[in-house]
């Protein structure tokens, strides 16, 4: 999503290390090799806000992308932002229970994860990260919340 910017954006160099910050939040670090000049490394990571879900149904936004998911109480569901709408974007869903409810991610209305309505979490720790394609999601990992896996 593209946005204007704003006073409190800035892009600085100081001895190789660009500095660029957004909206007054903590600097994303692009350090240059001293090889190549002006070639970027990246030694950054990046903030993304965490969204805990535990009840009902749970619709994601383009602003979240990851989902702490505690389905102590009973099953719930997490629905992916119609992937139109959020072309390229990843979200990944976390069961942080041990319980024996599920939650189950899906993709908003007909649309499918690798070809399927619907992803079931029901290990704790387990975890599926998708991305968006501009009409379905793909899972891109998946870890079922087993360590021999």
């Amino acid at each position: 999503m593209a946005r204007e910017p704003g006073a409190d954006d800035s892009i600085t160099l100081k001895d190789n290390v660009w500095y660029v910050r957004i909206n007054d939040e903590a600097p994303l670090i692009v350090k240059t090799d001293g090889i190549v000049p002006n070639q970027p490394i990246l030694s950054a990571s990046l903030a993304v806000p965490v969204l805990s879900a535990s009840t009902g149904q749970t619709t994601l936004s383009d602003t979240q992308h990851f989902v702490a998911a505690d389905a102590t109480s009973a099953n719930f569901g997490i629905v992916l932002p119609a992937a139109g709408t959020v072309a390229g974007r990843t979200y990944t869903v976390k069961k942080i229970d041990v319980s024996a409810n599920s939650v189950f991610l899906s993709g908003s209305g007909t649309e499918t994860i690798d070809s399927v309505a619907t992803k079931e979490l029901a290990s704790v720790n387990e975890t599926f990260t998708v991305i968006s394609d501009g009409a379905h999601y793909h899972v891109i990992s998946h870890y079922s919340g087993n360590l021999g896996e």
